[in-house]
């Protein structure tokens, strides 16, 4: 079921930044990036809120992140974020997860970058689940993460065009392909997984789930598909 956020099962908006609860206390390393990470969730908050100041819309997806570097199936390489139904509140909705590992390791502007690309992919996502029609129609649970698509075409696909939803700035600045994210990143996470700090797959998400869009996203999607017009075409860069 995809329905209309109301106000009580959500957090307010500028709250939707936040730490994972798989902590485990009694591991040491957990605890130090634990501590570390809540300086950087304000961080990401800042920039996720700097983001909406200069949106079309002012609501963005919630962000979750983890403790843990994620590894991906393909050798050497790691995942940095995701796009996927994750717990908010008392509900669910579509939102990013950020490898805690890809947050503490990337910079200010790269951070941008990669909560850009994974909010499209959520507004991708709530397009085409608005126009399944509501408040009736069934969401099918998804994961989508940096690394998980061979063919860059493939995560191409599921990008909404950010001229449709982000500020200038933000569309100009925006990474269409994945592998152009955190441009080092697997350098930097590799030493932190080679230092015995947590790692792992990326977590489980909810294969089936009732999901709740923020009024205002629904409205822009309803605008944008009832315009429906043809995606831009972009430049294409080379893995």
């Amino acid at each position: 079921m995809i329905s209309v956020a109301k106000r009580g099962r959500l957090p307010p908006h500028e709250e939707r930044v936040f730490l994972d609860g798989d902590l485990d206390y009694r591991d040491r390393r957990h605890r130090a990036i634990w501590r570390r990470l809540r300086n950087r969730r304000d961080e990401i908050a800042e920039i996720r809120a700097d983001i909406a100041s200069q949106a079309q819309i002012q609501v963005m997806p919630p962000v979750e992140i983890t403790t843990d570097a994620w590894i991906s199936q393909h050798p050497g390489e790691y995942i940095h974020a995701g796009t996927g139904a994750i717990p908010v509140g008392r509900a669910m909705q579509i939102g990013v997860r950020v490898s805690g590992a890809s947050a503490l390791l990337a910079d200010g502007l790269e951070l941008r970058q990669i909560l850009l690309h994974q909010f499209s992919h959520c507004f991708w996502a709530a397009r085409r689940l608005v126009r399944m029609g509501l408040p009736t129609a069934r969401y099918v649970g998804f994961w989508m993460d940096c690394g998980m698509f061979g063919d860059d075409s493939i995560d191409d696909m599921h990008l909404d065009s950010p001229e449709d939803w982000f500020g200038e700035g933000d569309a100009e600045m925006f990474t269409w392909r994945a592998w152009d994210l955190f441009p080092n990143g697997d350098v930097a996470v590799r030493k932190w997984v080679n230092a015995g700090l947590p790692s792992g797959r990326t977590p489980p998400f909810c294969p089936h789930a009732d999901v709740l869009i923020d009024e205002e996203i629904i409205e822009h999607c309803r605008h944008l598909n009832s315009r429906d017009l043809p995606r831009p075409s972009f430049p294409r860069s080379k893995r």
